[in-house]
Order: C-alpha cells, then sequence, then structure tokens
C-alpha cells in the first residue's frame, strides 16, 4: 500500500507506528446499492479513541511524515490486534432456515423480508466481504430468495461452497444416491405429508406435516444411509433428516473459508438454530469466535437470540447504521 522507505531512526516506537496504522485506517466504502437510505461505514469508537489520542498528520515534521510512510501493509493488518475481541473485525455466517427466516411447513413455503436481502447486501460491504452463508438448501435456491444478490455460501451443509462467485469446492455425488431417491420416493408416495428433496449431492425427508411419521421415516433413512456405506452420513434436524457426503459439514465449511480472504484474519461469528449447526458452533469455539443459537434446545453455542424476528432486527439496524460487530449481538 505504501512505497518502502527508510526508516527515521529515533522519531517512534513500534507501538506507536501500529497506533498510527489504526489511526489512519478506514472503513469499508459501502457498494452503490448501500447508499442511499442505509448509510456507509463509520469509524468505530475504538478507532476514533486512537485517532484523538495522536496528533493530526498535518502537524508532524517532514521526517515523521517519512517515517509513517515506511509502514506495511502487514503492518497495518496487524494493528487490529490491539482491539477488544468484541471490537475486532468479524466474518459472519448465517444459517437461513430458522435463523434468517422462520421455518416454513414446507421447504418451498419460506417467507424472506422484504428488506433483509438489501440489509446482507450493505453489511457485506462493511465486513469488506466476509458475509456468508452457511445452510443446508442448494446454491440455486438460495440465490433465488435473496435475488437480485449473490453472496458467499457454504450449501448443503458444506458440500458445495461459493466463493467470489466461483464454485470453490463441491463433493462428489456419493455412490448409490439415486437409489436412495428412489427408495425415499416410493414412501413419500405412500405416505400423506411427507416430502423429499432432491438436491443432487444430496436428498433430505420432511416430515413436518406428518409428525406422526417421524420414526417410520426415520427408520428407513438410517437404513438407507447404512446401506451406502461411509461415504455418506444422516445429518437429523428439526422434522427433517438428510443424507449428505460424510465430507461435508457446517464446520468444515467454516473453516475452509476462514483460511482464505476476505474472511481470514477476522474473528467468525456463526449464527444457526439446529443440530445441523452444531458443527458450525464447535469449528468457531475452536477459532476463539462467537457462536450464537436461534431459539431453545441443547448446544454448543456461547450465546443465543430469542427467535428469527430479533436476529432481523439486529442485522437490520446494522445495516442502517452501516457497521455491525460483535457486540451488536448482545441485544438479543
Amino acid at each position: 500500500m505504501f512505497p518502502w522507505r527508510a526508516a527515521v531512526p529515533g522519531v517512534a516506537s513500534t507501538t506507536m507506528r501500529r497506533r498510527w496504522v489504526t489511526s489512519l485506517r478506514v472503513t469499508p466504502k459501502c457498494g452503490e446499492r448501500g447508499k442511499g437510505s442505509l448509510a456507509c461505514a463509520a469509524a468505530s469508537p475504538a478507532l476514533q479513541r486512537q485517532r484523538s489520542s495522536v496528533a493530526p498528520f498535518s502537524r508532524l515534521s517532514a521526517d515523521e511524515r517519512a517515517f509513517v510512510m515506511t509502514l506495511t501493509t502487514s503492518e497495518m493488518m496487524n494493528s487490529t490486534s490491539d482491539l477488544a475481541p468484541t471490537e475486532a473485525e468479524i466474518a459472519l455466517f448465517l444459517d437461513f432456515d430458522g435463523t434468517l427466516v422462520e421455518i416454513a411447513p414446507s421447504p418451498a413455503d419460506v417467507d424472506v423480508d422484504r428488506r433483509l436481502p438489501a440489509a446482507l447486501d450493505t453489511l457485506r460491504h462493511s465486513l469488506g466481504g466476509a458475509l456468508a452463508l452457511v445452510s443446508g438448501r442448494p446454491i440455486s435456491f438460495l440465490d433465488s430468495a435473496l435475488d437480485p444478490y449473490r453472496f458467499d455460501t457454504a450449501a448443503l451443509h458444506g458440500a458445495e461452497i461459493r466463493l467470489g462467485g466461483d464454485v470453490h469446492s463441491r463433493a462428489a455425488v456419493p455412490a448409490e444416491m439415486r437409489s436412495a431417491l428412489r427408495d425415499l420416493v416410493r414412501f413419500a408416495n405412500s405416505h400423506v405429508g411427507i416430502i423429499v428433496e432432491d438436491k443432487h449431492i444430496s436428498v433430505a425427508m420432511h416430515w413436518r406435516l406428518a409428525p406422526q411419521l417421524a420414526d417410520e421415516a426415520l427408520d428407513l433413512l438410517r437404513a438407507v444411509a447404512s446401506r451406502m456405506g461411509p461415504g455418506v452420513r444422516l445429518q437429523e434436524g428439526k422434522s427433517v433428516a438428510e443424507i449428505v457426503p460424510a465430507s461435508a459439514s457446517k464446520g468444515a465449511a467454516i473453516s475452509q473459508l476462514m483460511q482464505l480472504p476476505p474472511y481470514a484474519g477476522r474473528r467468525p461469528v456463526f449464527i444457526g438454530d439446529d443440530v445441523t449447526d452444531e458443527h458450525g458452533f464447535a469449528a468457531v469455539n475452536a477459532l476463539g469466535g462467537l457462536s450464537i443459537r436461534i431459539g431453545d434446545g441443547e448446544t454448543r453455542a456461547a450465546g443465543r437470540i430469542a427467535s428469527p424476528t430479533t436476529l432481523r432486527s439486529i442485522l437490520l439496524n446494522a445495516a442502517e447504521r452501516g457497521r455491525l460487530t460483535a457486540s451488536d449481538f448482545s441485544e438479543g
């Protein structure tokens, strides 16, 4: 970012250099869609306090200005390490069903708050791009639900990952998946209220409309998954279970994204609502991040938010301000 010049001896300490780096940093600019009614990102109180504790750049001598210009990009990136964890820049990972939207009677019936897609886009810009959906849904469904915006996505419980508009990784379709699909469809055709969702890489069975069939549906799914062998596992959730590639998990997907720009170096925050999100909570906890569960139930998550409605309110308010930090979620 800055050309390298020889440091001027005796001008300032390394600590002072880093304070200058922090004082000179700027927050990400909002994209075109983030302008207008939604405010662009503003400097944090922590940065404002640091700026007020150092002299304005214009008051420095020529030698001192030259010294500041020796700062490297690495030092600028590392300067945020002095901030408290709740003030550090975050990477936000969001489940969809039961988290951003209420769970619907059937997979096709979800209702998306019309304000939500644009708010997520604004937050993505304020977070320097570090916002991703982590869901059991296919990428195509999430794109349709949040149209016209396209977000980084770990879909199908992490079996397919899109980053920066390109598919970064995709699990192979497990052997015998078509045969498993036929078995599940046959069961659904003879039991009213059972819904089978073909996701190509995985297959899910829903019994929310027929809760009395839960045990019978689970017995069938377990038998089919066992027959398919170690290449798959059964992922159970709220009135649903899904046969997925054994290598796929939300935790693995989040860990993978956290090694890549723009997520690397940030504090991960993952919000979900179900057993399917527990792998993600565990991964985020191991990375020193913040895990949050929506609603009740046993969980590894460190925090809770009452409902999707409460979460949406937090996100919409943050988008209006143009800034989101981990401390905002304490409001839930």
